[in-house]
């Protein structure tokens, strides 16, 4: 899977940024969580912009966050991100 694929990477020194459903319940968030040199967590949730219809703004069906994984650094920061949407 993706996680995978990110954590081997990160081992070869790269750095990988992914944007993830906020699933904890599931298996691949423990791996990532355990990987990540950074996590943030977002409040409310994300919407994506329909480049069809611009003003048609689809919220994400569930809370998001961003894991980072880096080589270079060491530890785990973690992030709450308040996001600030136009209603």
């Amino acid at each position: 899977n993706w996680v995978n694929k990110a954590i081997a990477e990160k081992r070869k020194g790269a750095r990988i940024v992914m944007l993830l459903f906020a699933a904890t319940d599931t298996r691949w968030f423990k791996k990532a969580w355990t990987e990540a040199s950074e996590v943030r967590f977002y409040t409310g949730r994300l919407r994506f912009i329909n480049p069809d219809n611009p003003g048609l703004n689809t919220p994400a069906p569930k809370g998001s966050c961003v894991f980072v994984f880096d080589a270079a650094r060491w530890g785990r920061a973690v992030t709450l991100c308040d996001i600030q949407l136009d209603r």
